[in-house]
């Protein structure tokens, strides 16, 4: 098997693990849990399917994801506990995460939702998580690298298969250094004439 040959398997599998999950659930948002606020019904590491729709479609017990604008924590999961509207008629959402003691002191605003938790997929979420994907990212440009380097043709170094004119055996030499290395000695065990590229006197 050729150098290009290895090189181009982890290319393959890194792109397509890199791929899959936005391939299969492409046109909906998709997050992983990375906390234990949602026990028992979210676990950390599940793998969540949001339904981007309006907040008038939420409806109380929905499970929704909203940005929290703090630093640290971009994106919540939480459950609608109260969908009402203010004394300004603006529609808002109180949440709890079901795992906690209290109620989130927040009210989740239009601006800030993004949709519905319509799908969990168990033990699914380290496809997309950092601390998945930038190892395949790494492996992915290093192979990409050297499969560019393998590509390049190497001037000077590409030489002709010897022959030993003693006792017929082939082979390459050597490439040491840069520098093709012509052997003293035919590499035949069985040969080893220091006049393998002479022919015999008849």
């Amino acid at each position: 098997m050729t150098c290009k040959k290895i090189l181009i398997a982890p290319i393959v599998i890194c792109v397509v693990l890199i791929l899959l999950p936005l391939l299969i659930f492409s046109g909906n948002y998709v997050m992983y849990q990375n906390s234990d606020s949602m026990y028992p019904a979210i676990l950390p590491d599940d793998l969540l399917i949001v339904e981007q729709s309006g907040i008038e479609q939420v409806k109380q017990g929905d499970v929704i994801v909203f940005e929290t604008h703090d630093e640290g924590i971009e994106v919540l999961v939480r459950r609608a506990i109260d969908v009402s509207e203010n004394n300004q008629g603006i529609l808002g959402i109180d949440t709890k995460g079901d795992h906690e003691e209290f109620h989130d002191l927040w009210t989740v605003y239009s601006d800030d939702y993004i949709g519905k938790v319509v799908e969990v997929n168990p033990s699914s979420g380290f496809l997309i998580s950092d601390y998945f994907r930038y190892p395949l990212v790494v492996i992915l440009a290093i192979s990409l690298v050297l499969l560019v380097r393998e590509s390049i043709p190497k001037k000077g170094l590409e030489v002709k298969e010897l022959t030993c004119l003693r006792c017929g055996n082939k082979w390459h030499p050597r490439i040491i250094g840069g520098k093709v290395k012509i052997p003293s000695t035919c590499p035949n065990k069985d040969c080893r004439s220091p006049y393998w590229n002479k022919p015999r006197s008849s």
